[in-house]
């Protein structure tokens, strides 16, 4: 991952259509709109990066949505890929399609061999994802589901990963910030760029990661935000943006705050 603090707006997806989720489950009762369109705005609020995620886990429908996006906004954003990526034909999809940065899913971290081959043969451009809820591995289905954290990191450190994307399932769309004590523990334990998501609804929030960028937090994922407007991209990016106020610390206000209205 590069160096500086980034904010990826996302694009997730369920059964083709955007779609946000709300802890463990699919919101399937809202309309999000286009996909492709949501893409586009992101990009003219100011995004470079764009964090697309199949929601699904390996959804064909998803995948040709996710791919269209990919190649529309060549060129004007990266794209981070993530969901469905537990095995080699998964990644070699991702790696056709060309996406910036492809997230391994918490489902496939046991593999410790098949890591250390990706992760040699990729360097930096594939990273591993690792899904929390409520302390533990949040992998349904799989050997690691309900395991500690430890069982998830070691295995990716030990595959000398390059980069890691955490996410609190359990805080995802609930407005309660990020889970800051997971994302100290992660960034002290594998000494690599962290990706931070779930729970972010502020711009404090957003500047209160950006502030731990020397212990490892490179970037964060602007999701449910987004589609519920708690902000938008251009608030989102003035908040981290760096800056030098005598009079006032914090996070930088959105005009019509600082205007009174």
């Amino acid at each position: 991952m590069t160096s500086g603090f980034t904010l990826l707006a996302a694009v997730e997806v369920s059964a083709g259509a955007t779609a946000i989720r709300v802890k463990n489950r699919i919101d399937a009762g809202q309309d999000f709109g286009d996909p492709v369109a949501d893409a586009r705005a992101w990009i003219d609020q100011g995004a470079t990066w764009l964090h697309l995620a199949d929601l699904d886990g390996g959804d064909e429908a998803n995948r040709r949505t996710l791919a269209t996006i990919h190649a529309q906004v060549h060129g004007k954003a990266r794209t981070q890929m993530a969901g469905g990526i537990a095995h080699q034909e998964a990644l070699d999809w991702a790696l056709r399609v060309g996406f910036d940065r492809i997230v391994i899913d918490t489902a496939a971290l046991t593999d410790t061999e098949w890591l250390k081959e990706v992760f040699a043969a990729h360097g930096n451009r594939v990273v591993a994802g690792i899904d929390v809820s409520h302390g533990v591995l949040w992998a349904p289905g799989a050997e690691l589901d309900s395991q500690p954290l430890e069982a998830a990191l070691s295995a990716a450190v030990a595959a000398d990963c390059p980069g890691y994307v955490v996410t609190a399932i359990d805080r995802e769309a609930t407005r309660k910030g990020p889970d800051l004590p997971l994302v100290r523990t992660v960034c002290e334990q594998v000494g690599r760029p962290v990706c931070v998501a779930g729970g972010i609804a502020k711009l404090e929030h957003l500047y209160e990661l950006s502030t731990l960028a020397e212990h490892g937090v490179a970037s964060a994922v602007l999701d449910a935000a987004l589609y519920r407007d708690y902000f938008n991209v251009a608030e989102a990016l003035a908040a981290v943006a760096p800056r030098f106020d005598p009079y006032r610390w914090g996070p930088a206000q959105p005009w019509g705050l600082t205007q009174g209205l």
